[in-house]
Order: C-alpha cells, then sequence, then structure tokens
C-alpha cells in the first residue's frame, strides 16, 4: 500500500488513507479519511453490532428485499458463483449436522405436493425416536434404529395427514415392506 497522509488523502477526495502506523488495537491497515478510523476496527464494530442487533437487521433486510427482490436475488447468485467452494461446504456440512431438519423438510415437501394438512420438524422427530427407545415401530421387528425412515401410520395417499400424531420411525427395510398398507393391514 502506498503511504499517504489523511490531508492528501482529503484533498485528493478518496475515502481511505494509509499511514504505515498501528492503531490502538494493532492492527496494520487503511484508514478511513471521514474520522481516521482503522478500517479492520470498523469491521470488528459492525460485524458485532449486526450481532447484537440482528433482529432490527433482518428487519431493515426484510423490507429491502420486498422493493427490490431481482437485485437481491442476483447478488446472492453472484456471491454463490464466487464462493462456489466455501459454500459447498458450508451446505454439506449443515446437512452432515442437521439430518433430522432434511428428513423432516423432505416429508414436508412431500406431503404439500399430495396436499396433506399439518407439517412436522426435527424436534418431533427426535421426540419419536426417543419415545420408541431407538426401536423399528413395527411389531414384530426388533431392530434398533441406525438408519431409519419416516413413516406415515395411514399413509397420505389415503387421506393421512402429515401431523406428528400420524407419524412413526421404522427401520428401512420395515418401510419398504409397508409401503401404501396401513399398519393393521401390512401387520396381517
Amino acid at each position: 500500500m502506498k503511504l499517504i497522509s489523511r490531508d492528501r488523502a482529503k484533498n485528493k477526495k478518496l475515502s481511505r488513507f494509509f499511514t504505515g502506523i498501528r492503531c490502538l488495537h494493532g492492527h496494520l491497515c487503511e484508514r478511513f479519511v471521514c474520522n481516521g478510523d482503522c478500517v479492520d476496527c470498523h469491521k470488528i464494530r459492525r460485524r458485532n453490532w449486526v450481532i447484537n442487533n440482528y433482529t432490527k437487521v433482518k428487519k431493515y433486510n426484510r423490507r429491502r428485499y420486498k422493493l427490490n427482490p431481482k437485485y437481491f436475488k442476483e447478488i446472492c447468485k453472484m456471491w454463490r458463483q464466487k464462493n462456489r467452494a466455501y459454500d459447498r461446504t458450508r451446505i454439506n456440512k449443515w446437512r452432515k449436522e442437521n439430518k433430522e431438519a432434511i428428513r423432516a423438510f423432505s416429508a414436508n415437501r412431500r406431503s404439500r405436493e399430495r396436499n396433506a394438512k399439518g407439517n412436522f420438524n426435527k424436534d418431533n422427530i427426535l421426540h419419536l425416536f426417543g419415545k420408541q427407545k431407538g426401536k423399528c415401530a413395527a411389531s414384530n421387528c426388533r431392530t434398533n434404529l441406525i438408519t431409519y425412515h419416516v413413516d406415515h401410520v395411514k399413509p397420505l395417499v389415503r387421506g393421512g395427514s402429515n401431523w406428528p400424531r400420524n407419524l412413526q420411525l421404522l427401520c428401512p427395510s420395515c418401510n419398504a415392506s409397508k409401503g401404501i398398507k396401513t399398519m393393521q393391514e401390512w401387520v396381517q
């Protein structure tokens, strides 16, 4: 970076200047001409303010998005293209940590396609897992649920709902053999 004083930067109508002197917090970076603040310190203060005023920021961003949704979609698209590797690793990490949320989302999407009433979330699935003590809900199956499928007691195609009270966890083999039968039909 080229050394330049604040006064010379003001005369040249620049927004930043660099003196080569560290700020009070030890950052060696540019400073703003308007107030002399260190750019790194400003970023840290801004980040902390956003964290402390999250609801305010969210409300403001929603208002701005409603005014010009195309603009913000384009910005997001450009960011994803520029940061594809980071975005992919972030998404994959979230997916590994939130498998129940993905299952709930997928099941809710399928139920919307079938116009079924109700929805559930990962907490409902975890509650079911505890209620069933980690075992398959089929009475003749004693399998511990390492991998499981979220099953509808009364299938969606037969008018069943997507509310948590119509859900059970089955091992993959039991769920595949049950298909679109009710539990009573399948057990017989």
